[in-house]
């Protein structure tokens, strides 16, 4: 039998709903609501993404290309972010050729929300970038920076380290904002 309803025969799927309106859902629908809508608790996640004091902790972007690397010598609860990507027509000029778009931004909060603009220890920022990102540039003048928001000028991160042939440089902060790696 055919089993498209066009109005003159019945349908011999043994559904009663008197669907007919063509959209396809003659699935039995009783009434119940769909349970989608009951996925997981939302206090799952921010819980999980909150510091143990004493514990070390990693945070990364959504593309992994940029990491914070908390140490057990934090000793506040924090939440961490890394924002990207950023415009960056949003922030001054980088102070060099910008190294695979790496423009982002690192953003703590007390586990309830609050801001936090310096932490209270050193952690570890890392970024990795690719060799098509580097292409053309000096691995060996990468350098990260971060944006001084009260002269609106990027300033080089004190204690940087670079690994040019792991692709990776890395800088010890405490100040969150907006940084950048470009080529010096």
């Amino acid at each position: 039998s055919d089993n498209h309803d066009d109005g003159d025969n019945h349908d011999d799927n043994g559904n009663a709903n008197g669907n007919s309106n063509g959209n396809g859902n003659d699935n039995g629908d009783d009434g119940h609501a769909s349970p989608p809508p009951v996925v997981s608790a939302p206090s799952g996640p921010p819980a999980a993404s909150c510091t143990t004091p004493g514990q070390e902790m990693a945070f990364s972007s959504a593309d992994g290309r940029v990491s914070v690397r908390i140490f057990p010598s934090l000793s506040q609860s924090i939440k961490l972010t890394i924002a990207t990507p950023i415009d960056p027509a949003s922030v001054p000029p980088s102070p060099g050729a910008i190294v695979g778009g790496l423009l982002f931004q690192v953003i703590a909060q007390t586990c309830d929300g609050a801001p936090i603009a310096v932490l209270p220890a050193e952690v570890n920022l890392g970024v990795s970038y690719s060799d098509a990102d580097a292409a053309g540039l000096n691995e060996s003048s990468f350098t990260l920076s971060r944006l001084d928001t009260s002269a609106n000028q990027w300033r080089a991160t004190p204690k940087q380290a670079a690994d040019p042939n792991g692709n990776f440089t890395s800088a010890t902060i405490t100040e969150m904002g907006y940084y950048v790696l470009h080529q010096r």
